[in-house]
């Protein structure tokens, strides 16, 4: 969907600079920008093996979602999962301005996440993830087959779970304007 992109040259001198990034993907970038903000006189030099935009990080899903509902429901583990979320939510708002800042056309738009389970042990799966929705306040819904086909278009799912913290963008587009 995007052009392809034409490598630089690669460096034939020596670099000398106060930070060096190895790897220009979504978290060398960020890095690399983050090592900006703190330092801004620094010089920083972030190294890619291939051309930037065409790696994996430009050729993933695209998805994004700010919060996880890994774990368990013991205190223990909502505690965690609360504290995790906290940082991520504080993430995607950082992206999301970044994005906003600098008019980064990348597609970036609220999906909502969704899984959903074909069989039995992923039923119980989902219904495992609904318990720590509930403790976690996460917004959500638990979707049964009939609604999974009106809002997928299959029944071949028995149950899903909903919940409206998720996000797709174009990661190759995303990146590139990134680097």
């Amino acid at each position: 969907m995007l052009p392809s992109r034409q490598a630089k040259a690669s460096a034939s001198c020596e670099i000398s600079a106060k930070y060096a990034i190895v790897g220009a993907g979504f978290t060398g970038l960020a890095a690399a920008r983050r090592l900006s903000e703190l330092d801004p006189s620094a010089d920083i030099v972030v190294l890619e093996a291939t051309t930037v935009g065409e790696g994996s990080s430009a050729r993933n899903s695209g998805f994004i979602s700010p919060t996880d509902i890994a774990g368990g429901v013991s205190q223990s583990e909502i505690e965690r999962n609360a504290a995790l979320n906290r940082f991520g939510i504080e993430g995607f708002d950082w992206l999301a301005a970044l994005i906003k800042q600098y008019g980064i056309e990348c597609d970036l738009h609220r999906s909502g996440r969704l899984k959903a389970a074909a069989t039995a042990d992923g039923e119980t799966s989902v219904r495992a993830l609904l318990e720590i929705v509930r403790a976690l306040n996460i917004p959500h819904a638990l979707l049964d087959r009939d609604q999974l086909r009106e809002r997928i278009g299959t029944s071949y799912y028995r149950c899903g779970l909903f919940t409206e913290e998720g996000y797709l963008v174009q990661p190759a587009a995303l990146i590139r304007a990134s680097a």
